[in-house]
């Protein structure tokens, strides 16, 4: 008897198959670029990037931005505890925790200046 030999044809792997890997890190960046660039054009049309005073064009208008909260008091990080630094960290505390219950969150603007108490900044 004849011996037959039986081959079946090879496929070969398509381009995709080959090149999986390297598809995966070019559509992974072009999603990240995609995104950057939303994020990028929400941050210049909401205005935040008016109101960044880190960046580079704002170095003069930094020092006209006021950064002194005068109605806080701060509590000492140093010192000993006893009796009298409980009861004055306590008051500290209530005062500042009665600024936040006046503040009405659900209300039409928690965020404003005015709840926030930050004061008005002049005209830049």
């Amino acid at each position: 008897m004849d011996d037959l030999i039986v081959t079946t044809p090879t496929v070969g792997s398509s381009f995709r198959s080959k090149h999986r890997f390297m598809l995966l890190i070019i559509i992974s960046i072009l999603i990240s670029s995609g995104l950057i660039l939303i994020s990028m054009a929400l941050y210049n049309r909401s205005g935040a990037a008016q109101l960044d005073l880190s960046r580079p064009g704002y170095i003069d208008v930094r020092a006209q931005a006021t950064t002194s909260d005068s109605d806080i008091k701060y509590y000492s990080s140093t010192g000993s505890i006893d009796q009298s630094s409980i009861s004055e960290f306590k008051l500290l505390f209530d005062q500042q925790a009665q600024k936040v219950k006046l503040t009405d969150a659900f209300g039409s603007d928690p965020l404003s200046p005015e709840a926030l108490g930050i004061s008005a900044v002049s005209e830049l």
